[in-house]
């Protein structure tokens, strides 16, 4: 089934409320799930929480791998390729869209803080949800984009964080 990107954001558009909203999340989420995950990494530093290693370098290790990933991969962005403007303002022939680094990182560090606490971790995978669904509807990223990346977020956290 083809997705028609250009069309679902046209309809975003012809709904004021509704395109704050995913303005809104798209750009603030991002930056409220690294907000969290520093002062989380703060507050086990101070506390002395030899947890902080994990919540560290795993959220790290599977940055690095979906940036060298997507990098070598160098999928078309879909307003590239279906010539539309995306909601959230992105610079043009950009490429590296696959997989969505924005979602990969937020899932792995959902799953940080799930590391830390169950209920702390819910509450992020929720935020993190919310990341990637803003990302598609933005016009940013395709859906599978999103998928991989949570996916591969998920499959780096049930490798090094479940041993524990």
């Amino acid at each position: 089934m083809k997705v028609d990107y250009a069309a679902c954001v046209q309809k975003i558009r012809a709904m004021p409320l509704f395109k704050k909203v995913v303005i809104l999340l798209g750009k603030w989420l991002p930056l409220v799930v690294i907000l969290v995950y520093i002062i989380t990494a703060l507050f086990l530093l101070i506390t002395e929480n030899r947890k902080i290693w994990m919540f560290l370098a795993i959220p790290a290790l599977c940055l690095v791998s979906v940036t060298i990933l997507r990098n070598a991969i160098n999928r078309m962005r879909p307003y590239d390729a279906m010539g539309y403007l995306p909601l959230l303002s992105k610079k043009s022939g950009a490429g590296k869209s696959f997989p969505s680094r924005h979602t990969a990182s937020a899932w792995v560090i959902a799953s940080a803080c799930c590391f830390l606490s169950p209920l702390y971790g819910g509450i992020m995978f929720v935020v993190a949800l919310l990341v990637g669904t803003s990302r598609v509807l933005a016009g940013v990223h395709y859906l599978s984009d999103v998928l991989v990346g949570a996916g591969f977020a998920l499959l780096c956290s049930l490798l090094f964080f479940l041993p524990v």
